[in-house]
């Protein structure tokens, strides 16, 4: 990933990569770079008059690679939300982090996260 703007981001950036078990060579870089995160925007978590989405802002989750993975382009529901793998994890992987700009990060959100 790269040249990436992410706003307001709950969990936070994660790259989740896999390949499948019959080709155990394959080894995987994920990669983030050149990119801004924001922690909050104008888009207001609580705004007057309606419901309340106030919840902690997260950078990163830890980037992750998976034998046996989802389909890149999942073609039918899934009972699991996508960022949950279903299978044990490799040591066939590295990642690289480099010239990210965090910005608007607190250590309480306006709305009171934290």
């Amino acid at each position: 990933m790269s040249h990436m703007t992410l706003v307001d981001n709950t969990l936070g950036v994660q790259i989740l990569t896999g390949y499948n078990t019959a080709d155990s060579s394959n080894k995987t870089l994920s990669v983030l770079q050149d990119s801004i995160i924001y922690g909050e925007s104008q888009a207001e978590d609580c705004p007057q008059n309606e419901n309340c989405y106030c919840k902690d802002k997260n950078a990163f989750l830890l980037f992750t690679n998976a034998i046996a993975s989802k389909n890149k382009h999942i073609t039918s529901p899934t009972k699991f939300p996508l960022y949950k793998i279903k299978s044990y994890g490799t040591w066939e992987s590295a990642a690289s982090i480099s010239n990210i700009t965090f910005k608007n990060f607190a250590s309480r959100t306006a709305c009171g996260a934290g």
